[in-house]
């Protein structure tokens, strides 16, 4: 049973009844809580002050009458050393590319900040504080990636009863502004297609005529194109790892991410253009099967269609952002000539569409918004959000939504069309009633 100790005088009093001083008197602290801890363990820590060993004492028992009870000596142990021996190795469904950015981000913020702290002494005050400096130098979405990987540190401390609460609550996080997807008008998308390389234009229109992306498109194979069915297989895509490491195919983002994508004709045409034009060979690439970052590849004979320039391998991310920049680029140029001709011809308002687009390249574009002008193809088709939902591999209809919801159209007059068909149907519904008096 837990009891708090006078460690100035002994026990046993003296012939008179005296309290007798013991050979600790005046020496450190004079009270001392004993007790038992979760783990059988017999616990001794010493108060300068009787009051707080007894608010020890009652804290502790009442721990452990709620079952919350956790030794403070766990606590002691240092973030760093928790998060290099226990929580790191822990994280294992991360893919490559995302256990990379995390260990990136525990080298460069969390651990300078919190290495050399113990987890138990972190305060929720001084992680606000933490956050609203980082809030000045770095951007509302990067703050808050970092502090949810701080976050799931401690989470998992307090999950290993290390820490009795997690230190990471009511922080306030700097608002993350989401920007409002705007599509590629056509004139864009034709001029980049017409810019690309010979090599890389099926390419471009595969982008814009199925919503693929990037590492999707450079992970196609010839199996992967069902051309009777006029669909492609997507289930895994192209990654190219940090540093030196060689560029693979592996599973697809998400589960969510595999899908069938029916290809339209201009799709399939440019694709059995591509492919007679530039036949695919068999080469040797690594090939993941699963998404987890401890996962081994398995060496694989495949028919890409692209590949890279030197080895005929999977095509580097780097190698095909230099490309499409260049594309970007061209296409910007010939929209300005086109511009200036039309101009010339005294087709002003067709100029300013000329001109207007070749602002929006100027401005970038990156490959990802071929994905957004596909998403706008459909919707301005009339499709619903679960078959765009199904087409883009989103994870649920809230991503679609929350992306392109803006692009539905928003009639009041079907709103008051849709009620009127059923509403005015109904007896009187058409006329003013009469209100019946308080007697009925």
């Amino acid at each position: 049973m837990a009891r708090i100790k006078d460690r100035w005088f002994n026990a046993k009093k003296g012939p008179d009844g005296e309290r007798v001083k013991s050979a600790r008197y005046g020496k450190g602290d004079r009270w001392q809580v004993e007790y038992v801890d979760d783990m059988g363990q017999s616990k001794y820590p010493t108060f300068a002050r009787k009051v707080d060993a007894e608010n020890c004492l009652n804290s502790v028992e009442a721990d452990k009458l709620r079952g919350t009870y956790i030794d403070p000596v766990k606590g002691r142990t240092l973030v760093r050393g928790y998060v290099r021996d226990t929580w790191l190795p822990a994280q294992v469904q991360h893919a490559p590319n995302t256990a990379a950015r995390t260990e990136t981000i525990l080298r460069v913020h969390i651990l300078p900040a919190f290495g050399d702290a113990q987890l138990g002494r972190v305060r929720r005050s001084a992680i606000q504080a933490w956050i609203t400096g980082l809030a000045e130098t770095h951007a509302p979405g990067t703050v808050h990636q970092i502090y949810t990987k701080l976050s799931g540190i401690f989470s998992a401390a307090h999950e290993d009863d290390l820490i009795p609460r997690n230190p990471c609550r009511n922080i306030n996080l700097p608002v993350v502004t989401k920007t409002r997807v705007t599509p590629l008008p056509v004139l864009a998308v034709e001029a980049l297609i017409d810019a690309a390389p010979d090599y890389w234009r099926a390419a471009v229109i595969l982008g814009a005529g199925s919503g693929q992306r990037e590492g999707e498109v450079l992970g196609l194979t010839l199996d992967r194109v069902e051309w009777l069915h006029r669909r492609g297989r997507v289930d895994r895509q192209a990654q190219s790892p940090a540093g030196k490491g060689q560029p693979h195919l592996r599973p697809t983002k998400t589960p969510s991410s595999d899908r069938l994508i029916p290809y339209g004709d201009t799709v399939i045409t440019a694709l059995a253009a591509h492919v007679k034009a530039y036949p695919p060979e068999l080469v040797e690439v690594d090939v993941y099967t699963e998404r987890a970052k401890g996962a081994k590849p398995r060496r694989v004979a495949v028919r890409l269609l692209w590949v890279g320039e030197r080895r005929g391998g999977v095509v580097r991310a780097g190698v095909f952002t230099a490309m499409w920049a260049k594309t970007v680029k061209r296409a910007e140029v010939a929209l300005r000539a086109r511009a200036v001709k039309e101009k010339a011809a005294g087709h002003d308002d067709l100029a300013g569409q000329y001109e207007a687009t070749a602002d929006r390249l100027a401005g970038g574009a990156d490959f990802h918004e071929l994905r957004h002008f596909y998403a706008s193809l459909l919707i301005a088709s009339g499709a619903n959000v679960k078959v765009v939902q199904a087409r883009l591999g989103h994870k649920s209809a809230t991503e679609t939504l929350d992306t392109y919801g803006h692009l539905w159209p928003d009639s009041e007059e079907d709103t008051r069309k849709a009620v009127d068909a059923v509403l005015g149907a109904l007896p009187g519904a058409g006329t003013a009633q009469k209100r019946p008096s308080a007697g009925g």
